[in-house]
């Protein structure tokens, strides 16, 4: 059980996991993070695709990690098997207490974070029921409690892959939700590589943080991590769009995420199977240190604006 008024707190996420080689690599570094206290999969789990001793072969392996810590899940188009739909699924994992019927969002409260798990895979347009229940539990978060805000889906709003690339529809949808509501990051998979993005909104970079350091609060940033152990996707798009902070596509591993509740902030280190360290940064309530605690310029609320000008502008382009 994890104490949800705890100061600190630690869980790793991966996305696009299957049982591969390289994919048996992440599972025993997971299960040799002894100091993990969850593991969250964006997605795309064991690969089954209708072959459900796959599924057996799958949770034997994860056994020793599942056994000790919590794995909480969002749904991925592989979820959605030949012949089964989603209910291999739901016969495996539980959200609402309830067998066989399961509940493809939700959200649940841990130490200083309020994370968000919805599909990609069913309606979530406006008038949609999950984007309705989305507008609902990201307006009644109390950041005082919570003070940031990670939304896992499976399909990602921004990607530089060329394999899949970034779910426009989605990203259509939702943005303006989330950055309306200050959701800080969006964790994605589907693509089989790693890339993290600038708080960005509407295509435009709003903040480029410093040294690794980022201030909540101005857009969020958008992780895939779908380097769990499927085949890579090596082809990227050229040249890199600009809200792509760092990207790499030829390497497995696991991203490990930390709350500390007395300096208000979250770590972020993406690992490789070799031992590596590929990617780090971190994400703090408080403004950084060249900003004035009215936003960024001294400007009161410029924070807010900015990524909402930057979606209109970019829905102007779209219109031209």
């Amino acid at each position: 059980t994890i104490d949800s008024t705890d100061d600190h707190f630690q869980w790793i996420a991966i996305a696009d996991h299957g049982d591969s080689s390289e994919a048996m690599d992440v599972s025993e570094a997971i299960i040799a993070d002894t100091a993990a206290q969850m593991v969250t999969i964006s997605g795309d789990i064991a690969y089954a695709d209708g072959e459900q001793s796959t599924w057996d072969n799958w949770f034997n392996f994860q056994q020793d990690s599942m056994t000790s810590i919590p794995w909480v899940t969002a749904v991925g188009n592989h979820e959605n098997e030949p012949g089964y739909d989603f209910s291999p699924y739901e016969h495996r994992f539980d959200s609402d207490g309830q067998s066989e019927s399961e509940i493809f969002w939700y959200s649940r409260n841990f130490p200083g974070v309020h994370m968000v798990f919805m599909s990609t895979e069913h309606d979530y347009s406006e008038g949609s029921t999950q984007y309705s229940w989305l507008a609902e539990d990201l307006s009644s978060v109390n950041r005082d409690v919570t003070p940031f805000v990670i939304v896992y889906g499976h399909k990602p709003m921004y990607s530089s892959n060329n394999y899949h690339g970034s779910e426009v529809e989605l990203r259509v949808a939702l943005e303006t939700m989330y950055v309306q509501h200050g959701v800080d990051l969006v964790i994605a998979g589907h693509d089989h590589f790693y890339e993290r993005t600038f708080p960005v909104a509407g295509d435009t970079v709003v903040d480029t943080g410093k040294d690794g350091r980022f201030a909540r609060g101005y857009a969020p940033i958008h992780l895939v991590i779908g380097v769990a152990g499927r085949s890579a996707y090596e082809e990227l798009d050229e040249p890199q769009p600009e809200w792509s902070a760092y990207r790499e596509n030829i390497s497995y591993g696991w991203t490990k995420l930390v709350y500390h509740g007395d300096s208000k902030e979250l770590t972020f280190t993406h690992h490789r199977i070799d031992g590596t360290i590929g990617d780090e940064f971190i994400l703090q309530v408080a403004p950084l240190a060249s900003e004035s605690d009215g936003g960024i310029l001294g400007i009161p609320g410029f924070g807010t604006i900015l990524p909402i000008l930057a979606m209109f502008g970019a829905a102007v382009r779209r219109l031209r």
